[in-house]
């Protein structure tokens, strides 16, 4: 089976496209394409000439996987003139009819529909880690956003509170491409025997998915839903470092909704004595969607 994958070349959004055709492929056999984005522009004349994008050469699909605001035009123009099945990821800014199968967030509140499945968070390409050690710990640092300010002093208490109290732990701290300067600077004077500061700049995905398989322990700003979702599917235990939000939206009702389910322990909630333990079962959003989608189209 073909699936093309379009892409708008934010790293988040492909983690997620990504960890769904790699569960598929799983599954079922198949080919895999991918194709960037075209401009709105592009994406308009194809949907009026029913032009697919990609290139010539590349067989027709009988699946479209996107995410990301900029994939949704091209993944109905893509269905309109392949006739293949559409599979977008988060909420899209399209009609929602427009679309065969949406994967879309709880903390979206959507109204149950045919075509929804309804997620955990953002689908990954993380599995479950096998090679989880006591002592090795992973510090995941996001920046401000639209959801969140920021407040390095406060997140540097934080920081030094939790290397403080985990003496036995060699910490890898890692950052963002949002991470603002005054913050990297802070992150460099953490650095020490057991803690060593790695900026976003050297690691790739197969740094990340090492580091989240290796460590017992994964402490994530709550900023960063695609970060937060990736320690939660490692299967480690996840704790969660207080930022200030703009306001009190979908991001903090998913965030709630995590630590009413045991997924993750805020800091507060640690410092004052709360346990730091793994979920008995991790996320693996992928494969269970995988799994959905093979089971109502490909079940013959």
């Amino acid at each position: 089976m073909v699936i093309w994958r379009i892409t708008d070349g934010k790293a988040g959004h492909d983690s997620q496209s990504l960890g769904l055709v790699s569960a598929l492929a799983s599954l079922l056999d198949i080919e895999a394409f991918t194709i960037p984005a075209p401009s709105l522009l592009a994406s308009c004349a194809q949907l009026i000439t029913t032009y697919p994008p990609g290139e010539p050469t590349f067989p027709k699909p009988e699946m479209v996987v996107g995410a990301g605001r900029a994939t949704h035009l091209p993944l109905v123009t893509t269905r309109r003139a392949t006739e293949a099945r559409s599979i977008v990821l988060m909420k899209p800014s399209l009609p929602l009819a427009w679309f065969d199968l949406c994967l879309i967030p709880r903390h979206d509140r959507v109204s149950p529909k045919v075509n929804i499945i309804a997620t955990d968070g953002a689908l990954n390409t993380i599995r479950a880690g096998r090679e989880q050690r006591d002592n090795r710990g992973l510090i995941m640092i996001g920046g401000p956003s639209v959801h969140f300010d920021w407040d390095p002093a406060t997140l540097l208490a934080q920081l030094e509170t939790v290397l403080a109290r985990s003496s036995n732990v060699a910490w890898q701290i890692t950052d963002s491409r949002r991470t603002p300067e005054t913050t990297r600077h802070n992150l460099r004077s953490l650095a020490g025997p057991k803690t060593k500061y790695i900026p976003h700049e050297q690691t790739n995905d197969a740094w990340i998915s090492q580091h989240l398989d290796e460590a017992a322990t994964i402490w994530v700003t709550g900023d960063s839903v695609s970060m937060i979702y990736e320690a939660l599917s490692a299967g480690g235990a996840v704790g969660l470092l207080e930022i200030p939000p703009r306001r009190d939206g979908r991001l903090q009702r998913g965030l709630r909704e995590l630590r009413r389910r045991q997924r993750l322990t805020a800091f507060a909630e640690w410092r004052e004595g709360a346990l730091l333990a793994a979920a008995e079962i991790p996320l693996s959003e992928a494969t269970r969607c995988a799994a959905l989608i093979v089971h109502r189209w490909f079940n013959d």
